[in-house]
């Protein structure tokens, strides 16, 4: 689907477009092995080419093709673009419900800190 600006409500700062997947310690399939990198911000999200974050990131932990994670600090951080093309480093502990959840929304109505 499309969505203009005007759509995201929640205010591009504060909504997540796409971020980054690890591919190390994926089980190995065929698919896991195809893909890797980036990956939409979406909250139920249930394609390979999108991520859920109603999960925790996992860094290099074994994970599933639908979270988000990264190599960078022994993967405690992954790099997530905002929808105002800024970029962040955001900790593989931030507060699932409150801040991750929230961010991945487009026009949710939460508020969230801008200290994630």
């Amino acid at each position: 689907s499309s969505t203009r600006i005007a759509g995201i409500t929640d205010g591009t700062t504060n909504t997540l477009m796409f971020g980054e997947r690890s591919r190390k310690n994926l089980p190995a399939t065929s698919t896991s092995q195809s893909l890797g990198g980036w990956a939409w911000g979406n909250y139920f999200a249930q394609e390979d080419n999108t991520m859920n974050a109603s999960k925790p990131m996992e860094g290099i932990n074994t994970h599933d093709l639908n979270q988000f994670g990264s190599q960078h600090s022994g993967g405690n951080v992954s790099v997530f673009c905002m929808a105002d093309g800024s970029v962040k480093t955001i900790s593989k502990n931030i507060d699932l419900v409150n801040v991750f959840q929230p961010l991945a929304t487009r026009a949710g109505g939460e508020v969230v800190s801008n200290g994630y």
